[in-house]
């Protein structure tokens, strides 16, 4: 699966921990690897009529917000599950 990283998830990473950076990269490695974002099994799918859909990928106390597109996924965002939901 190709994913695309916005400019705004990669300075959320780069606000993490070491521990929680590697985490995660790890966890986006991991989803490049798989074919679908069914197949990753801590992925769900965000309610809302937003086009196109977001999705949620847990890892620990972290969220990673996944907007999928047609032919890619885009990571939209990185932060703590008490941030993750809120308006910005």
């Amino acid at each position: 699966m190709i994913v695309e990283v916005s400019t705004s998830a990669d300075k959320d990473i780069e606000k993490l921990t070491e521990d929680a950076r590697v985490t995660v990269l790890g966890e986006l490695k991991r989803l490049q690897k798989t074919a679908s974002l069914g197949s990753m099994g801590n992925i769900i799918k965000m309610k809302g009529k937003k086009r196109p859909a977001m999705y949620r990928l847990s890892i620990d106390t972290y969220r990673i917000m996944i907007e999928k597109m047609d032919t890619h996924v885009v990571i939209r965002s990185v932060s703590h599950r008490k941030d993750a939901y809120k308006k910005k």
